[in-house]
């Protein structure tokens, strides 16, 4: 009996405590709150074929409201990946960034301004983070071809698309 309560118990505390859902297909965050109400989404822009985001369960392991990385750009790093939220160790992170309209990072989960704000001020240290799906990579190049071909008629010059 007190192993189907402590069951119960541990069942009940996931399914009724803060989480993020990171939906690489789609291309979306969404924050639920304890109530399992959805606090808040946004569209993201995940890895690329070649630096996939992983998919799994996470916990946020740090918040730190202004960070660089140790790695990208390389050699040096020094890339800003401010509001992040760490999922692991060797780098993946939940923060602000430039959304394309397509996988475009080195792996981390990049959220739009006042969106990463407001996530990264409602998580805490612990916050599970489920990250579920595989983008369709061949549909987001095709975008992504769109996009720069259509950026490279245009009268200015993007460095993103160079």
């Amino acid at each position: 009996m007190k192993k189907i309560y402590l069951s119960a118990l541990l069942v009940s505390s996931f399914l009724y405590s803060k989480n993020i859902v990171v939906n690489l297909n789609t291309q979306m965050i969404y924050a639920y709150n304890d109530d399992g109400d959805l606090y808040h989404s946004s569209q993201i822009s995940s890895g690329t074929k070649d630096h996939q985001t992983p998919n799994g369960t996470f916990k946020i392991l740090e918040k730190k409201k202004h960070h660089k990385s140790n790695i990208y750009p390389k050699p040096n790093g020094g890339g800003e990946m401010n509001y992040m939220l760490r999922l692991t160790n060797d780098g993946i992170a939940i923060h602000l960034g430039y959304l394309p309209g397509f996988p475009d990072s080195h792996g981390c989960i990049r959220v739009p301004k006042g969106d990463a704000q407001k996530i990264w001020k409602w998580a805490t240290n612990g916050t599970i983070v489920k990250v579920i799906e595989k983008p369709d990579y061949d549909s987001y190049r095709e975008i992504r071809n769109r996009v720069i071909n259509y950026a490279s008629n245009r009268p200015f010059s993007d460095p993103r698309f160079d």
